[in-house]
């Protein structure tokens, strides 16, 4: 099992690339008809409201290595739980077909192009997505079952024909029904707590009373965000509290009850008259997680996305807090190497935002008990204490670092570090004094001299470099940066500092690109004995793959921004051609 959890992460990471380019625009009559069946207070949804380039980011983003790991197929042949065996079977047609854009429609029916939606229907989840072969969907379920001894049943619900694949177990109902109409394809959950009602609405049967189709919600989103016309998902935290706290106040409370009524679950604690009203006021403070993409690049040749997700915050005490603790992240992080990351503090600022912070969270007298209990284990942590850890580096903005390149020598025996190239800079207000303070505390440091002309100093005799690694680190002040770097492009780097104010501009950054953190190892990895690294290997040898993200405040709340930039490998292309 533990290998089919592994895989089916893999396969994850696969559709989660696909999925964060889903965007928001004036609706065509697709979508809208889509939309008209999802309920406008719906928790959570996640909507593909312009067709999709699917061939094309088949293209860019097809794995290598074409065959499914062999250990995940012997794993199945261990595996008595047919129902573990069919989701096996359809993880290694996803892995088998992810080598190429045709076989992998092909395999899956997909059209060039294609709109797909996940959405909720109270605590039900629901996926519809159009395809150009519907029979291919009943091939690649035919063949699982027959791989598998998971059986389906076929039934009908108002003359539309799906099929049920039994998962419950204890004599308790938990069926996932699959369907098709018009050229999309619904799946969705069966379960003791839902009605054929629920059913109806995810097969696009029935409509809800008010849908999104009738509400300006998505289109308000993308404009407050500054989506472009690509992605619009989001969890509604208020339609959440809403189900969480009433009896029947949206479609998830009126199933939650059902849960409660079967002795399923307790949710006295939090039905009650102070939750209800103090719960809303929590999540109208953070009202919901927004996600869309600020820009979308896809072809043949290569997919590129910058994405955005947002928990928003109404809290202005946490926000001005926040606000305050962004430190420096030096612009070498945004310039290509093989890894960086950086944090952004202003330690002066940390124990007064997170005590600021805590004051905000304690001030509230809250009947709610869970509020209460919150409130009970938050007591006895007051951030203030921090001070006394933060004073020691004062004046501190940010430490940030970069591998900017590197190599192995492999001819030898034992592999050697032939180049190392990188950088590691703390920013303060008078790093200068930070040194000395090193110095007074580490005896080995108390002969370092550091001249204030930015002149830099070898520091081999102080750091415990392998004699075989030809690494000479130099430390050095940059105006307003202590820096401590390798090579040529090391010294570049620093060298630009000298002149950079270390001002305010981010939380956190972190970068890495897969293809040159991964070529200087694929040699020695090639020399390894042991055949069953051979699929990773020439899986990672092909993955021309870049991803950054950058963590922060923005206008709306927290902005997480990730940007992912894949090339197809050129093996690949030079096949395609």
């Amino acid at each position: 099992m533990r290998n089919l959890v592994i895989a089916g992460a893999i396969a994850g990471a696969g559709i989660a690339g696909y999925l964060i380019n889903q965007s928001v625009n004036q609706p065509q009559d697709p979508t809208q008809a889509v939309l008209s069946h999802v309920p406008a207070d719906t928790v959570m949804f996640s909507g593909q409201l312009q067709p999709f380039p699917m061939k094309a980011y088949l293209q860019s983003t097809a794995l290598t290595q074409p065959k499914s790991p062999q250990h995940l197929a012997e794993a199945l042949q261990d595996e008595s739980d047919p129902r573990a065996r069919f989701f096996g079977q359809l993880m290694i047609a996803y892995m088998d077909a992810a080598g190429s854009a045709e076989t992998f429609q092909q395999t899956f029916g997909l059209p060039d192009e294609m709109r797909s939606f996940i959405y909720t229907l109270g605590f039900i989840p629901v996926a519809r997505y159009q395809v150009a072969d519907p029979q291919a969907i009943w091939t690649l379920l035919d063949k699982a079952e027959q791989e598998s001894g998971l059986s389906h049943q076929l039934r009908y619900l108002k003359g539309q024909s799906y099929r049920a694949y039994p998962l419950g177990e204890d004599g308790k109902t938990l069926d996932l029904l699959v369907t098709e109409r018009d050229g999309w394809v619904s799946i969705t959950l069966d379960t003791d707590f839902n009605d054929a009602a629920v059913t109806e609405m995810a097969f696009g049967l029935t409509k809800p009373a008010v849908s999104l189709a009738d509400s300006d919600k998505l289109a308000a989103l993308q404009k407050q965000h500054g989506f472009e016309a690509t992605n619009i998902s989001y969890i509604d935290h208020l339609n959440l509290v809403t189900g969480l706290t009433t009896e029947k106040g949206n479609l998830l409370a009126e199933m939650l009850g059902n849960v409660v009524k079967a002795g399923e679950l307790d949710l006295a604690d939090v039905r009650t008259d102070a939750c209800r009203s103090e719960l809303k006021g929590v999540a109208e403070n953070w009202p919901r997680i927004v996600m869309g993409s600020r820009e979308t690049n896809i072809s043949a040749e290569k997919t590129h996305m910058v994405a955005s997700a947002v928990l928003e915050s109404k809290n202005k005490v946490f926000m001005d807090a926040l606000n305050s603790m962004q430190g420096f992240l030096p612009e070498y992080l945004s310039q290509p190497s093989v890894f960086g990351f950086g944090l952004g503090l202003e330690a002066d600022k940390i124990s007064p935002a997170l005590t600021s912070i805590w004051n905000d969270a304690m001030t509230p007298e809250y009947s709610c008990q869970p509020l209460q209990q919150m409130q009970q284990s938050m007591s006895g942590n007051n951030p203030m204490m921090l001070g006394m850890v933060t004073g020691m580096a004062q004046g501190v903005k940010g430490v940030s670092m970069s591998l900017l390149d590197y190599s192995l020598n492999t001819d030898a025996t034992k592999p050697d570090l032939d180049s190392f190239e990188a950088i590691v800079s703390l920013s303060a207000e008078n790093p200068a004094n930070l040194v000395n303070l090193a110095k007074s505390m580490l005896p080995q440091l108390a002969q370092l001299e550091l001249p204030l002309d930015g002149t830099a100093v070898d520091i081999s005799g102080l750091l415990p470099i392998p004699p075989n690694f030809d690494v000479q680190p130099m430390l050095a002040l940059k105006g307003k940066h202590l820096v401590l770097y390798t090579g040529d492009k090391g010294a570049a780097v620093a060298d630009q500092l000298k002149t950079t104010a270390p001002v305010a501009n981010g939380l956190l950054s972190l970068s890495v690109d897969y293809q040159k953190a991964m070529a200087p190892m694929i040699p020695m990895l090639q020399m390894s004995a042991d055949p069953e690294l051979a699929d990773d290997i020439a899986l990672l040898q092909g993955l021309d793959l870049r991803l950054k993200l950058d963590l922060g405040p923005n206008p709306q709340g927290v902005e997480l921004l990730t940007e992912f930039d894949m090339k197809v490998p050129q093996e690949v292309e030079t096949a395609a051609r």
